[in-house]
């Protein structure tokens, strides 16, 4: 048994691979891969994982996904370098009913069904859910108050009980870079790519997209590393029952969707080389980002996709965010000495 859980990830991944996503033939825009790739080494990917957290390092990563990925989005998966200057941490499971219900909140998780009858599974070790975003980053700072760190979040004017009727008029961000904050927070969506997609370049972080189809199939490699239309049964399931990611990180892919602090619509035409993009959130009306699920089709699962936004508009607080496998996990922002110790 590993550090990390029940199954050893790999104890190394090469630098990102420069022929892009894996196929034989390269396909439209190889040369830009190549250089973009070219230009942004990646990181040894070594699993560094202890108390439910693993070690992310800071680096530079290709996101977006190759012209030749099977249903890639037109417009918002451009392939482009982003360089993250900050290591971080992040929680190697969505976290759990237990975990939520440790810190005093109440436990919603199995009170409610979707339309399809898809349901989230009830054990202390299942994905915590049917909270909105504000309740996910008041955890976060809960958190981080019993352990002596500051909140990245500041919520502002808030109401009522979590997981009754705790409704918040607006946040603010505590630090002029959303990176440099110590405390718990809710991750962006570039940390999500970073750390999802461990390394690889193909269209998820177990191998390539074969056989291609926007429908509900069976992949072998996601039957073991995700909960997902083909194989969940139309529940959640225990946080680390299928295989972690190369950087030890489990439920990257499918089970629970997880909540992120970005704006998955805001994007630059003119694709760029990116640094610490994101390092002020958006604070006018948010955009929680959700990715994957136990429902999802595997053209959901790909490591570029970003799927199931939900707005969260300042002047409509109100609960519409809670619902079925919505649930987040953390991360912390960890100096060089400490990236080093871990």
């Amino acid at each position: 048994m590993s550090a990390c859980g029940r199954d050893a990830p790999p104890t190394e991944v090469t630098p990102v691979d420069v022929r892009g996503s894996g196929s034989e033939g390269g396909g439209a825009g190889q040369g830009q891969q190549d250089s973009s790739a070219a230009s942004c080494p990646h990181v040894a990917v070594v699993p560094k994982c202890r108390d439910g957290f693993c070690l992310i390092p800071s680096g530079c990563f290709i996101k977006g996904s190759p012209l030749d990925e099977p249903f890639r989005a037109r417009y918002r998966e451009e392939e482009h370098p982003v360089t993250l200057t900050q290591s971080f941490v992040m929680q190697d499971h969505e976290t759990t009913q237990q975990e939520w219900a440790a810190l005093g909140f109440k436990n919603l998780a199995g009170t409610r069904t979707n339309d399809d009858g898809g349901k989230d599974c009830t054990e202390p070790s299942c994905p915590a859910s049917t909270m909105t975003w504000f309740e996910a980053v008041h955890f976060a700072n809960e958190k981080s108050s019993r352990e002596g760190l500051p909140a990245c979040i500041e919520l502002l004017d808030c109401t009522g009980t979590v997981g009754v009727d705790f409704e918040c008029k607006g946040y603010r961000q505590t630090t002029s870079s959303y990176y440099e904050c110590k405390g718990y927070r809710i991750p962006t969506m570039y940390e999500v790519e970073y750390a999802k997609r461990a390394g690889t370049r193909t269209a998820f972080y177990s191998g390539p997209f074969e056989p291609a189809s926007n429908e509900c199939i069976d992949i072998p490699h996601l039957d073991d590393t995700a909960w997902y239309c083909a194989n969940s049964k139309r529940t959640t399931h225990p946080a680390k029952s299928k295989k972690p990611n190369p950087w030890g990180l489990y439920d990257m892919m499918g089970n629970a969707s997880e909540f992120t602090s970005s704006d998955p619509y805001a994007y630059d035409p003119d694709i760029k080389p990116e640094t610490d993009p994101e390092a002020q959130i958006n604070t006018k009306g948010q955009i929680a980002h959700v990715d994957g699920a136990y429902f999802a089709w595997p053209t959901l699962l790909r490591s570029a996709a970003k799927t199931g936004e939900l707005y969260y508009f300042m002047s409509n607080p109100q609960r519409t965010g809670m619902g079925v496998a919505l649930g987040f996990r953390l991360v912390r922002s960890v100096s060089p000495e400490e990236a080093a110790r871990w």
